[in-house]
């Protein structure tokens, strides 16, 4: 099944990031403490994976943990989530 584009509402177009700032961060963090996501994993927090996500999807045709992992190294994620990835 072809991706169909959708119009914008109201004609205008969002960014990651503002549509990250629609989402407090106190808001996604404490769904994060709620459902105890962040209990076995230490690395990688449920905020930064859920903006990841968010990303990934608004900036890839397809998909794939190979293209997260190429976003989650992207110089451009880094404002979203407001850290620095470590290096390898």
């Amino acid at each position: 099944m072809p991706k169909t584009r959708r119009t914008p509402i109201n004609g205008q177009k969002l960014t990651v990031n503002e549509l990250l700032e629609l989402l407090p961060n106190g808001y996604i963090e404490q769904l994060a403490t709620d459902l105890v996501v962040d209990k076995w994993v230490r690395k990688l927090k449920a905020g930064t994976l859920f903006k990841l996500v968010l990303y990934s999807i608004l900036n890839s045709e397809r998909l794939s943990l190979r293209v997260m992992e190429d976003n989650f190294n992207d110089p451009l994620f880094e404002p979203c989530c407001q850290f620095s990835p470590p290096t390898r």
